[in-house]
């Protein structure tokens, strides 16, 4: 495994954890009156599944389904040439 990509891997990883206490740390501070929305995609293969606790959010994870099977399939063919 290349050490370069494992560290980047970490790095992406502890990013994700700091933007999301920073996120609860400004939610906090704005007090308990806001509304949230949330929601998950998980890609199985070429099978995209979304659950979401709105309408909204579940669109959104839809078109971020699309383009990330779109730039898998960019860069399997981009290999391949």
């Amino acid at each position: 495994m290349d050490p370069l990509l494992l560290e980047l891997g970490m790095l992406l990883i502890f990013a994700g954890f700091a933007a999301l206490a920073i996120a609860m740390l400004i939610a906090f501070a704005r007090g308990s009156s806001t509304k949230v929305e949330g929601g998950g995609l998980v890609l199985i293969g070429p099978i995209p599944i979304v659950f979401s606790s709105s309408k909204r959010v579940a669109i959104a994870l839809m078109a971020l389904a699309l383009a990330i099977m779109a730039l898998y399939v960019l860069a399997v063919w981009l290999m391949s040439t």
